[in-house]
């Protein structure tokens, strides 16, 4: 099957593929002002009579000085990727857990999940983005002028 092996400074880190991807990215990002690099391999899985999962193979922070090599094999053995949705309305009959949309912990690791139309949230999410509104004083104007009863 093809795959793409991921390896760090000589060493295989993965090996991802799956019979039922529909893609895999491979993806380094750097973060200058922080100092911060992470590679990233995932994709969109779609199970047999389900909607689509999103695949997770690796994700891992690197250093300056590391040498990240991507190369597109072809492996009968392929890393098992992690399965996750955050999709509220994919309505499945698999075992696949949903996830927060922001952070990715499983529903079943959280308290509350708050659900839109194409996303989930936890409650830790939800309580840390109003704890950054409110030390930016947005929590305390009150509402816009223009909803304002006059």
């Amino acid at each position: 099957m093809l795959s793409l092996q991921v390896e760090v400074n000589g060493n295989r880190v993965v090996v991802a593929g799956c019979a039922d991807a529909g893609n895999i990215d491979a993806t380094v990002t750097i973060f200058p002002g922080l100092g911060e690099s992470w590679v990233r391999v995932a994709g969109d899985i779609f199970p047999a009579a389900n909607p689509p999962a999103d695949a997770l193979w690796l994700q891992r922070a690197i250093l300056q000085g590391d040498r990240v090599t991507i190369t597109l094999v072809d492996s009968a053995e392929p890393t098992t990727p992690t399965l996750t949705r955050s999709d509220p309305s994919a309505e499945a009959t698999d075992e696949i857990p949903f996830a927060c949309s922001f952070c990715g912990k499983l529903s079943i690791e959280i308290e509350k999940m708050y659900a839109g139309l194409k996303a989930q949230v936890c409650n830790e999410c939800v309580q840390f983005m109003h704890d950054m509104a409110v030390e930016d004083g947005v929590g305390s104007r009150g509402p816009p002028e223009s909803t304002r009863e006059t």
